[in-house]
């Protein structure tokens, strides 16, 4: 008996060890191609987006498949693997956020390379790499009131996603220089703030709470306030609250006054910010105003003064590095 139980040993001691061999060896095969390099190109718009690039690190595409490679599975059948741009992929919802239409107008696409690598990625720190853009021809953000199976789309004009950032060029062809330069800065505050999540979770934490301690239960975060709905979670402006500006949703919902809320209507509603349109607010305004500017403008408000002051050090320092 004894030396059977010796027998079972040596097999399971053998089986262990071969495991640990097996594990210590799992690492990526390197065999899959990575598409998100960018090669040189005689074509105009392609060259130019080589260059971009070359000098960026950072990919530009104007078509949502981005590689298409034919395999061959364990029984020798071939079969073709695409690899998709999917900027509404998202484990925390299954609702669409954005959808738009691609662009082949090549003289547009070319104009909106030239944005990217003038405005936007100049203004970037070396130290924020976005992984790509994708250039459409226009882009719809899903709007209030919008459910899984009737979903209210508006127009817009950049989305940021978990794989990429969504820019519709028809809408920059139109633009003023202003315009152009608030867009560009929307897309800096939304690359800011994708860096910010992944590396100062605690500090957006600690950001969110001014927020969240202005309502009286739950999050301040995506929820209607209103002067007339029981079920809303507050009636007042949204700076009362701590944002600098209320959700793109809103207006495709509720009209409010320009001078809101010096001239209070007698019924409003509203939607507060996502935590993303939030923290790329506040980045924005640390880029483009002085201290003194932003004081003068929100120092009434204390919630907004202390999320400014939360982010203000971190956006400065990243600038520089």
């Amino acid at each position: 008996m004894n030396k059977y139980y010796t027998i079972l040993i040596c097999i399971l001691a053998f089986c262990c060890w071969q495991c640990n061999d097996e594990d210590s060896n799992v690492g990526p095969s390197g065999e899959d191609k990575n598409w998100y390099i960018v090669y040189p190109s005689d074509d105009p718009l392609d060259g130019l987006i080589y260059k971009v690039y070359e000098n960026h690190h950072v990919p530009v595409f104007y078509n949502d498949t981005i590689g298409r490679e034919k395999k061959v599975d364990r029984f020798g059948q071939e079969w073709v693997s695409y690899e998709i741009l999917d900027p509404n992929y998202t484990i925390e919802s299954v609702m669409a956020s954005v959808k738009y239409v691609l662009s082949r107008d090549r003289e547009k696409l070319k104009t909106g390379v030239e944005f990217l690598c003038d405005g936007v990625l100049e203004r970037l720190p070396g130290i924020i790499q976005p992984k790509c853009f994708l250039l459409v021809d226009s882009v719809y953000l899903r709007g209030a009131g919008s459910v899984s199976w009737n979903i209210n789309w508006i127009p817009g004009t950049m989305y940021r996603g978990a794989g990429c950032t969504v820019i519709g060029i028809d809408t920059l062809s139109k633009m003023s220089e202003d315009e152009k330069l608030a867009l560009t800065y929307n897309i800096v505050g939304e690359e800011f703030g994708a860096y910010l999540r992944y590396n100062y979770a605690d500090t957006l934490n600690a950001f969110y709470r001014y927020s969240n301690n202005s309502v009286l239960t739950g999050s301040a975060y995506g929820v209607r306030i209103s002067n007339y709905d029981s079920e809303a979670v507050g009636d007042a402006y949204w700076k009362e609250f701590g944002f600098l500006n209320c959700s793109y949703g809103t207006f495709s919902y509720w009209d409010l006054p320009e001078d809101f809320p010096a001239a209070m209507p007698d019924f409003y509603s509203y939607l507060t910010s996502s935590q993303q349109e939030d923290v790329r607010d506040f980045v924005v305004a640390i880029l483009t105003m002085t201290d003194e500017q932003f004081e003068e403008e929100n120092g009434m408000y204390p919630v907004v003064m202390h999320k400014y002051e939360v982010l203000k050090g971190i956006v400065r320092t990243l600038m520089n590095e």
